[in-house]
């Protein structure tokens, strides 16, 4: 069965964290993928530790997709700067991948742009779970991954994002991403490790 999008308020009601899973879809990180992100296989292997990490203490899991009309009508600027079609709804690229599939309780969103809080229900979500602190993992690192975590900073939410859980279409654009993050705060990324201890805490 397909996860569906979760509507805000069916997980806990409240948490002191919660791990986001950007866009791991079959259209970034399939081998025939419009978008093929580098070092896929082994940003995979951590987010699938976080991931475990999070469920056994009892962490909620945010995945968000991106998700476009099939005719192209709601791609906007992505349009304009020539990105190929790419996630469109209903078809086998949008779906997350097996490795990672949201399991029964984990909170789904879909998204039109880069960042999951523009006019999605992500922020209503985060502020009935007690504005908990947010750690980041996904695709891709310079552009989903970015606009997500300097939006919840926008939004004094205490974000961080997982350096080993996230990748790019290249290791440059990639590079690049974890730059500017840092260039806003260097503690903005954070390792595996460090959020395995945060949350044992």
């Amino acid at each position: 069965m397909k996860p569906q999008p979760t509507p805000p308020g069916t997980a806990k009601l409240s948490a002191k964290a919660v791990l986001m899973v950007i866009d791991a879809q079959k259209d970034f990180l399939s081998p025939q993928a419009p978008y093929q992100c580098v070092n896929s296989a082994s940003v995979i292997d951590h987010i699938s530790k976080a991931i475990q990490i999070a469920r056994k203490h009892h962490i909620p899991v945010v995945f968000t997709r991106e998700v476009h009309a099939a005719d192209g009508s709601d791609y906007g600027m992505e349009a304009v700067i020539g990105e190929p079609p790419h996630c469109i709804a209903g078809s086998a690229g949008m779906e997350i991948i097996d490795e990672l599939k949201p399991q029964p309780g984990d909170i789904v969103i879909d998204k039109r742009r880069y960042s999951a809080f523009l006019h999605t229900p992500l922020e209503t979500c985060l502020n009935s779970l007690g504005n908990p602190v947010l750690y980041i993992t996904g695709f891709c690192t310079n552009a989903c991954v970015y606009c997500t975590a300097i939006d919840a900073f926008q939004l004094d939410h205490h974000v961080y994002v997982i350096e080993e859980c996230v990748s790019a279409t290249s290791h440059s654009n990639h590079q690049m991403g974890l730059a500017m993050l840092r260039a806003i705060w260097e503690k903005l990324v954070i390792s595996l490790e460090e959020f395995q201890q945060a949350i044992c805490q």
